[in-house]
């Protein structure tokens, strides 16, 4: 018989060449020069990325008919080393994406408003859809924030005129990071659901393995392993939900939270897990981590945690 470690290295060949002759997927449109063009059956939603116009400190009108646009920038990606219309390097600063979505005459689209890091304000064929805090030409006029949920817009008629007006004083990377989606609102919604059930799901799972080690724990006091590790279990539930769907976040009151004290709770839970995994395996195996070392590593991720409260998250 084969020996157990070439009986898993032909499962791992037999892997890859399965991977390798899967039938690769439809390359998505991409937009030219602040213009896309999108099929008139969707099977999937389209993620609005590619060249969009852009305008350095200009809040563009969102009623516009023709295209105003002069310059254009890669989306998504930081503005930080962009050049176009003058936009000197930096990530602060503020300014507008536009895109014209050319779809078939007689049909209609709805757009997955996808907040960016810090301040936006979306509007498509002129209507606001959505805004995430407040877009403002300075520090003190811009404020910055994040929705407990994705909005969705309504649907409107083709061709669709996307604006979007963003303004960032701070994130260490600003500008247009995250792609906007189109398709039928009943698409969009499929979508929205299949997410939230995944992010449910994995959620659950690490409350429910939190539970189970904190009760160990009740039981059995001595055990500070199933302490620990129920603790690291919490920190895993509240940083996947930060960077997810913000499940946790939508019992709370309204409908938008300040960007600064949301990105605090998730850099505290990333810390956090990540000091509480080590301080687990350290309790599995006091023999191969020696105690130095595991404090050596707390204490730097105690002081990032000190950090993360004190200064601002541009830093």
């Amino acid at each position: 018989m084969p020996s157990l470690p070439r009986s898993i290295a032909a499962f791992l060949v037999l892997l890859l060449l399965i991977v390798a002759a899967a039938p690769a997927g439809a390359a998505q449109p991409r937009a030219v020069q602040g213009r896309i063009d999108l099929p008139a059956v969707l099977q999937q939603p389209s993620a609005l990325q590619g060249e969009w116009g852009f305008a350095w400190q200009e809040f563009v009108d969102p009623h516009w008919k023709q295209l105003p646009a002069q310059s254009f920038a890669p989306v998504p990606a930081s503005w930080n080393e962009l050049a176009a219309d003058g936009k000197p390097p930096g990530p602060d600063g503020w300014g507008s994406y536009v895109l014209q979505v050319d779809c078939p005459a007689g049909s209609a689209l709805a757009v997955e408003a996808v907040g960016q890091r810090t301040a936006s304000r979306l509007f498509v064929n002129g209507e606001l859809v959505a805004a995430h805090g407040d877009v403002g030409a300075s520090a003190q006029a811009s404020r910055a924030a994040v929705h407990t949920r994705i909005p969705v817009s309504r649907e409107f008629a083709c061709p669709l005129r996307i604006t979007l007006h963003v303004s960032n004083f701070e994130h260490r990377a600003g500008g247009f990071v995250r792609p906007l989606a189109a398709a039928p609102a009943d698409l969009l919604a499929r979508e929205r659901e299949r997410g939230v059930g995944y992010a449910t799901t994995l959620l659950a799972t690490h409350l429910l393995t939190a539970v189970g080690a904190l009760y160990f724990f009740l039981v059995r006091p001595r055990e500070r392993v199933a302490l620990v590790y129920g603790l690291f279990s919490v920190a895993m539930a509240v940083y996947t939900d930060m960077i997810g769907e913000r499940l946790l976040l939508r019992p709370l009151p309204g409908y938008e939270l300040g960007w600064v004290p949301y990105m605090r709770v998730e850099y505290l839970a990333w810390i956090a897990s990540m000091a509480l995994f080590l301080l687990t395996l350290r309790g599995l195996f006091p023999n191969e981590i020696h105690r130095r070392f595991a404090q050596a590593v707390v204490a730097t991720l105690g002081v990032a945690a000190a950090a993360v409260v004190v200064l601002p998250p541009a830093i």
